[in-house]
């Protein structure tokens, strides 16, 4: 365990943990293998220096150039003004790109890793746990539990067959989910996937000119649905079987809060966090946003106007409500909402 104080270590070792370590250990005896499809393309997007969705810019912002030809003291009032608005404009790029360093060694190491091991039919992570028992690999750049293009580079050494419609179900649906169509029924995402397999086919054909996939929520790991999806239906028209490597994610509506409902037996909240059967999803966070509109339009405030006008949408309520199971600080959800509103203002949502 990572970053756990030694007396909860103790306590640890006096408590029957043989679950705990199959978990684990069924982790760490996963084999996975590089998508040479995805890392190819990505290191050809990456050096092309073009800006693509779900990746920093690889070159810094041009800073504005000094708009006068006279030294700041000899500026009058108006000048001055300029001169105020054009430091603040160069202090935001400064910090844009200072940000984005990190980011751009994130990915260039990310891909050094993935093409390093690309030839691999096999390879194995070490999985360590935090002190709420969330597992997480060693490995801090390529890994199942990094970014979007991290993820996409990864797939099952392992494979599965896939011999009819039944059988691909979930690989159509994960194919809607990563594209940002999770707000409908599962039936519907199917037919979703199905409607798209020329995209898909187009994707696979020539992905640096068929930017379809780039439109996705998570535009990377839409791109290795696309190639998986484009060679199931190949093998599908043919009646062929289909091994599939690709990992189909499913996530949990706010876990926190769907622990906190399922152990207060609470209807309601388990209603809004998916623990109750429903044909479409439940959206907590949509709920808040649109619950928090409407207590703003009950508010005479100028402060209260200003916020409807800019828009309180999901995003904004997101990190806020997911943190409130974690004991989450008044302080901690006021600096969220600055951020989420800054960036909305700055038109980023």
């Amino acid at each position: 365990m990572r970053q756990a104080a030694q007396d909860y270590i103790n306590e640890l070792e006096k408590c029957d943990l043989g679950i705990e370590y199959q978990c684990v250990n069924a982790l760490q005896n996963t084999p996975w293998r590089i998508n040479e499809f995805v890392v190819d393309t990505l290191r050809q997007c990456w050096d092309s220096g073009q800006e693509w969705a779900g990746l920093p810019p690889k070159d810094n912002l041009p800073l504005p150039k000094y708009p006068f030809s006279k030294e700041p003291k000899y500026l009058n009032d108006a000048e001055q003004l300029e001169f105020k608005a054009f430091k603040s404009s160069r202090n935001k790029i400064h910090s844009f790109n200072n940000r984005s360093m990190s980011k751009r060694i994130q990915v260039e190491r990310t891909i050094q890793i993935a093409e390093e091991y690309k030839e691999l039919d096999k390879m194995w992570y070490v999985w360590q746990l935090d002190f709420r028992g969330r597992k997480y690999p060693v490995e801090s750049f390529l890994s199942p539990q990094n970014a979007d293009y991290s993820k996409a580079l990864l797939e099952f050494a392992n494979c599965t067959t896939i011999t009819n419609d039944d059988e691909a179900r979930w690989l159509a649906i994960h194919g809607a989910n990563v594209f940002g169509v999770d707000k409908v029924s599962l039936e519907d995402r199917e037919m979703w996937a199905y409607m798209n397999v020329q995209n898909a086919v187009d994707v696979y054909n020539d992905p640096l000119s068929s930017k379809w996939w780039q439109e996705a929520d998570k535009p990377w790991q839409a791109l290795a649905w696309c190639y998986e999806w484009a060679l199931y239906n190949n093998a599908r028209q043919f009646g062929e079987p289909f091994e599939t490597r690709l990992p189909c994610a499913s996530d949990g509506s706010c876990n926190g809060l769907q622990h906190l409902s399922a152990m207060l037996r609470d209807e309601e909240g388990g209603k809004a966090v998916n623990l109750l059967p429903s044909e479409t999803p439940q959206d907590i966070y949509t709920d808040v946003a649109q619950r928090t509109i409407e207590l703003l339009q009950q508010q005479d405030t100028r402060m209260a106007k200003e916020i409807l006008d800019v828009g309180v949408c999901r995003k904004i309520t997101k990190r806020p409500v997911m943190i409130v199971p974690y004991s989450g600080t008044r302080h901690a959800c006021t600096e969220y909402i600055k951020e989420a509103l800054e960036d909305k203002c700055k038109g980023n949502n």
